[in-house]
């Protein structure tokens, strides 16, 4: 991968492509899991892709290509956060009335749960367990130290437990991928 990198910051544009390829699930995973939009994603993935062939030159090593661009995709992507306007939150008493009128609505599953959580808790719970990434480079990708990737991981992990309505007693919920 390197290799293409390299070839790739040389101006060779199907090296670029083929990088992009290869990582064209990933970021749209990540894309989705922040703006939970198809359409928002799309156009994160697209400024990502051209803020990525613009700056390519400028990137220092080519073994860390796959995070620079993870880490310019978060980043639009939580710049088109603050762009949108608030919205209200769903309260618990509205998820109750619907569960009344129709009980399968009161099933959540866990991609819905993760869905709700805070963006700041969700794109760890992503990248972790989703990605499959270690908390060392989910640190690096969102700039945090690895203590504050554990501390946001053992409260989305608290959040999606009350969520789910999993006692603390459940199944074990403590990785330690470090």
């Amino acid at each position: 991968m390197q290799k293409q990198v390299q070839l790739a910051k040389e101006g060779n544009h199907e090296a670029f492509i083929g990088l992009i390829t290869d990582m064209k699930t990933q970021l749209n995973s990540i894309a989705y899991a922040i703006l939970r939009s198809e359409e928002d994603s799309a156009d994160a993935i697209q400024e990502t892709i051209l803020r990525t062939y613009k700056s390519l030159r400028k990137l220092k090593h080519e073994a860390f290509f796959q995070t620079w661009v993870i880490r310019i995709l978060i980043h639009e992507c939580n710049r088109m956060l603050g762009k949108r306007p608030p919205c209200k939150p769903l309260h618990s008493e509205a998820i109750g009335a619907a569960a009344a009128v129709d009980p399968a609505y009161g099933d959540i599953d866990l991609r819905e749960a993760v869905d709700r959580l805070e963006p700041q808790l969700r794109i760890v719970i992503i990248l972790f367990y989703f990605q499959d990434m270690p908390v060392g480079r989910i640190g690096e990708l969102l700039e945090l130290s690895e203590g504050a990737v554990k501390t946001r991981l053992h409260r989305a992990r608290k959040k999606l437990l009350h969520t789910l309505d999993i006692g603390e007693g459940g199944v074990e919920h403590e990785p330690s991928r470090s």
